[in-house]
């Protein structure tokens, strides 16, 4: 082969390659950390600002063990939810996933409770601020009143 045809074909190689890297990243260096968060959060009654919408069913939240995995665009979460009422207090784990999009991300989760049976999803947002906190909210259907939707803000903080 002449000089020429291999200094052409590594040439090629290297601006496939590169392009590649470029968009795509090494896999086998790809660095996924798990930050652990913990922080409170509560439901939101917009009794009055949403005409019709009553909700009498207002909890407040213990959040801990909320591990939080991100990648360059994408978002994975796994928590605990203790949610409280008056003498009542009902236990979840919520697993989530979605995207990140300039230090938002938007997410679909599902949980699943303690008690038999009981587990439904939602849609959450978590806005990740500088100091290791996270900002965010959820909307999900009540599974005490079904065709009513729950709408909870909550903040975490780094461990």
């Amino acid at each position: 082969m002449s000089q020429e045809l291999i200094t052409g074909i590594f040439t090629l190689s290297g601006a496939v390659i590169g392009g590649l890297l470029s968009k795509y990243g090494i896999p086998f260096f790809t660095y996924h950390k798990d930050i652990e968060y913990k922080g409170r959060g509560k439901d939101v009654n917009l009794a009055n600002v949403v005409e019709g919408f009553e909700d009498n069913n207002i909890y407040t939240y213990e959040i801990d063990n909320f591990i939080v995995q991100k990648s360059k665009s994408k978002i994975n979460y796994k928590g605990r939810f203790i949610a409280h009422k008056n003498d009542e207090s009902i236990e979840w784990i919520t697993t989530g996933e979605g995207v990140l999009s300039n230090g938002v991300a938007y997410c679909q989760y599902s949980t699943k409770s303690h008690l038999p049976g009981i587990h439904w999803g939602g849609v959450m947002s978590m806005v990740f601020a500088n100091g290791g906190k996270i900002y965010g909210s959820w909307i999900t259907e009540n599974i005490n009143i079904k065709g009513k939707m729950v709408f909870g803000i909550f903040e975490l903080h780094a461990k």
